[in-house]
């Protein structure tokens, strides 16, 4: 009885969460015909790929084998209707009877400039992986464990590897100069992005490694020492915050801990080592949603105000994107995926596909 007391104070202090899906037909979903074979086809997918038994969706054990071996002997559309049910995502906390079930952010394949030698204008380094950072796979040692940790040897010894600061001391490892701290910052954001030379090349920088540090929103830092609103904590007014203070730059960026190193690649890749397709692939949290599963995403364009529909694909993950029902889309590259990265942040409804009772 103490126990449950102390959870429901506990809760009413940081609004506990539930989770649950309600099953809903696929006449209520009103999907257009190439909606509905773009769900089929990924599933499908899915299933040429999915080895261990359970996969996560929208936080729940899923046991998808038995669907996937009566996909190989029922290989049509209708057969996948009947043997797959759509659920809509339902939140619930100690503090709101019912929630939004999903929270969408967005981001883009930004384009930098970039020299392969060091000079006055080119002077920011851009690292490739370093020959010291190792990682240890815990699975290798234990199943049941999935974590992988980051580090280095020192004698005889594996240790956490290098913050930021330490890292930025260093001019070994670039894989080439960029023009502005601030772009390859966010560039590390991002996760991969175009480089253009001055002799005309442009290539793609993947990314390779991180340093293993935990993850640190620099808006939400500037929010907190009030330099900029809630409201107002986009990525264009950040950058407009660090043109307009110069000097305080270097300590900012370095609170966030967590660096990231690049490779040179040729398509964007999630972590899911699928290409990414804009509008169409999403980064999740893979604890909660198993890689190549389609869902449908209900919400509001924040850079219009426009209520779109997303069909969508587990693709993708990012430091950032934690919890069921989180979800950041893939908007592509230019000028105006650059926007919806910038201002992309609204709450939604995620619909997922759970297979029948068979």
């Amino acid at each position: 009885m103490k126990r449950s007391t102390f959870v429901f104070a506990a809760c009413l202090l940081s609004g506990c969460e539930n989770t649950s899906t309600e099953h809903i037909s696929w006449e209520d979903l009103s999907l257009s015909h190439e909606a509905e074979v773009s769900i089929y086809q990924d599933t499908l997918s899915f299933c040429q790929t999915h080895k261990k038994d359970p996969a996560q969706i929208a936080g729940q054990k899923v046991l998808m084998k038995p669907l996937c071996n009566k996909l190989k002997s029922n290989h049509s559309l209708e057969s996948f209707k009947q043997l797959v049910e759509p659920a809509a995502l339902k939140k619930k906390s100690y503090l709101f009877f019912n929630k939004p079930s999903a929270k969408a952010t967005a981001y883009y394949t930004p384009l930098l400039k970039g020299s392969y030698d060091k000079t006055s204008i080119y002077n920011v380094p851009v690292r490739k992986k370093p020959k010291n950072l190792v990682q240890i796979h815990t699975s290798v040692f234990d199943e049941s464990q999935k974590s992988i940790w980051i580090g280095m040897i020192k004698g005889q010894k594996i240790v956490p590897y290098f913050e930021r600061a330490e890292i930025e001391q260093s001019e070994e490892d670039v894989l080439f100069y960029t023009n502005s701290l601030v772009d390859k910052f966010f560039l590390q954001v991002q996760g991969s992005g175009y480089v253009s030379f001055e002799n005309g090349d442009k290539k793609l920088a993947s990314f390779a490694a991180h340093n293993g540090k935990t993850y640190t929103s620099i808006g939400k830092v500037l929010v907190e020492e009030e330099e900029l609103s809630l409201e107002n904590a986009n990525m264009f007014a950040i950058k407009t915050w660090l043109k307009n203070n110069p000097s305080k730059v270097e300590t900012l960026l370095n609170t966030n801990e967590r660096y990231i190193f690049f490779g040179w690649g040729k398509d964007v890749k999630g972590a899911s080592k699928r290409t990414l397709e804009a509008y169409k692939s999403a980064a999740i949290d893979p604890k909660t949603m198993s890689y190549g599963l389609p869902f449908i995403l209900n919400t509001t364009r924040t850079v219009d105000g426009i209520e779109q529909q997303y069909i969508l694909r587990a693709d993708d993950t990012g430091a950032a994107i934690r919890g069921v029902g989180r979800v950041d889309i893939y908007a592509g590259e230019g000028e105006l995926s650059e926007k919806m990265a910038a201002y992309q942040n609204s709450d939604g409804e995620m619909v997922v596909f759970l297979p029948r009772p068979l």
